[in-house]
């Protein structure tokens, strides 16, 4: 109801209307208005509370969604604005701030403990990690860009050798150890550096240089990487060198009489000493891949495997060297040349591909040749990254005749208690310990341990990288009969190595009969 006009109260006046009931009527309108007006400031008081509400749930959501819950860092939503809030907008000309970007990156360690530990634990050590790293730079431009990625900017002028040294006291503080108990665990990290101003002037770019220096770093094992110039030709080559593999693949399936990649031999020889000379018993052999680059020639496997483990194409080439080699052994063994068996280096990412055995067993389902003569090497990091089911794969492969053995014995942190329950027929002691083997007491007692070793869980010992007749003198009375390298025999291509395996067999013919202890070097495992 409104108020009554002027001119109706005069009305009503008029009207000789009691003008008391007026007077009433006119306050009640009034107590009415007031008391609609209190209604309206409760309900915009409410509406603003619910405003206010929401825009702290508002503030609170996006806070949450700029800091990572594991560790309590700002991660790469917050990054993002904080960085830009540090370069402002200064000019190449005229750059008002200085300061470099650290990226760090935890290494294996830290998977490996993701995999194998609970959830809790190693959500634990990368909140610890975190806490180290901020309370080293004081809270200062610290984030969690990704689960195991950290970026740190560090603010002022900084020298190569400056900021190296920060780099190594954060690479130590990473390493200090994580106790539980029962556990004692220690996460290191490499460490890619960009300088600002002198590696950019922009956060995209100098991230960017960051990360090639951290590739650098894991490519060299270097532990810390600090950028320059060279290092981004290094990237692209690389990217050159992953592009040119698939189109090699390509190529390969296209047009098979001018194929890049070729498959080369290098004996593994079985030997008895006859006065000063080594004398051959057997013949085996290991398969290596070589890529003949239609641009760079021939491309070094140390250069493109480890490319195509990163990339995954390391599948549809170890399957090539399967099907490869496999066709070789038909002829071969058609042939009834005095071969005991070609190993396969198979990579850590093949043998984690869940049709690895069903390839496998097409492969000896089309061929003719006796599937205990198809060896498979694996490395020591593979027997521990999942040993049950490696184990389990294994013993599938194993039960189809396939053989194993464990490359690069030595080098790696495989545990005796998962080595002995595998399939395998033997051990390469690594080329690194052979190396020094005739001077270096250290490498000497290695190799005594790894042939003992071998023989109480009844493998054999395959000595690799034996270059000189020192060292398969040593060997040899240390108790190896199985060598490999260049003292015996390089690696060759096919058609060469089915030339000295006409010759070995001539000259078998011309031996006594083989010793029924030295016939078959390589005895069936048993699990």
């Amino acid at each position: 109801m409104g108020l009554l006009s002027i001119s109706q109260l005069m009305h009503k006046l008029d009207g000789q209307e009691d003008i008391r009931q007026v007077v009433m009527d006119l306050l009640e309108e009034i107590k009415q208005l007031r008391a609609d007006k209190r209604g309206l400031l409760t309900r915009t008081q409410e509406l603003l509370q619910v405003i206010d509400e929401q825009t702290r749930r508002s503030n609170e959501l996006r806070s949450r969604m700029e800091i990572n819950p594991k560790t309590g860092l700002p991660n790469h939503l917050r990054m993002d604005k904080e960085i830009a809030h540090f370069f402002g907008n200064q000019s190449p000309e005229k750059p008002q701030r200085s300061g470099a970007f650290l990226l760090v990156r935890l290494d294996k360690n830290y998977d490996t403990v993701q995999r194998t530990l609970k959830p809790q634990m190693s959500e634990w050590i990368l909140y610890q990690l975190g806490e180290r790293m901020r309370t080293m730079f004081r809270d200062r431009y610290v984030f969690h860009t990704r689960e195991s990625e950290f970026l740190i900017l560090v603010e002022g002028s900084y020298n190569t050798k400056t900021i190296e040294k920060i780099a190594r006291a954060l690479r130590r503080e990473i390493h200090q150890p994580h106790i539980f108990t029962g556990y004692n665990v220690h996460i290191g990290c490499t460490v890619g550096i960009s300088l600002f101003p002198d590696h950019g002037y922009s956060k995209s770019y100098l991230l960017q240089n960051a990360d090639i220096a951290l590739q650098h770093a894991l490519d060299q094992d270097t532990g810390i990487g600090i950028y320059h110039e060279g290092m981004r030709d290094q990237v692209v080559e690389r990217m050159d060198l992953q592009n040119s593999i698939i189109k090699a693949l390509e190529h390969q399936a296209i047009k098979e009489m001018d194929k890049q990649f070729d498959m080369y031999y290098q004996p593994i020889v079985s030997v008895l000493k006859e006065g000063t000379e080594f004398v051959v018993q057997r013949v085996f052999a290991e398969a290596l891949i070589r890529w003949h680059h239609p641009r760079l020639g021939l491309v070094s496997p140390g250069m493109f495997i480890p490319l195509a483990e990163e990339t995954g194409l390391i599948i549809p080439i170890g399957n090539w060297v399967l099907y490869t080699v496999a066709r070789h052994l038909d002829q071969w063994f058609a042939q009834e040349l005095p071969l005991g068996g070609v190993s396969i280096n198979l990579s850590p990412r093949q043998f984690r591909t869940e049709d690895v055995v069903e390839n496998i067993r097409r492969i000896l389902d089309n061929h003719s040749f006796p599937p205990d003569k198809l060896w498979l090497e694996i490395t020591e990091s593979t027997l521990i990254e999942e040993p049950m089911r490696i184990i389990s794969l294994m013993q599938k492969l194993h039960n189809k005749g396939i053989r194993f053995a464990v490359d690069d014995f030595g080098t790696g942190y495989s545990s005796l208690s998962y080595v002995h329950r595998m399939p395998v027929g033997h051990l390469k002691i690594d080329q690194s310990f052979i190396k020094k083997v005739t001077d270096d007491a250290k490498s000497q007692a290695i190799v005594r341990t790894i042939i003992a070793m071998a023989k109480e869980l009844g493998f054999d010992a395959i000595a690799e990288g034996v270059e000189t007749k020192e060292q398969a003198e040593f060997l040899y009375n240390e108790g190896v009969r199985i060598f490999q390298g260049y003292f015996f025999a390089r690696p060759m291509p096919a058609e060469d190595f089915l030339v000295y395996l006409e010759q070995q067999s001539d000259q078998a013919g011309s031996r006594p009969p083989e010793d029924s202890e030295t016939a078959s070097p390589i005895p069936d495992p048993q699990v």
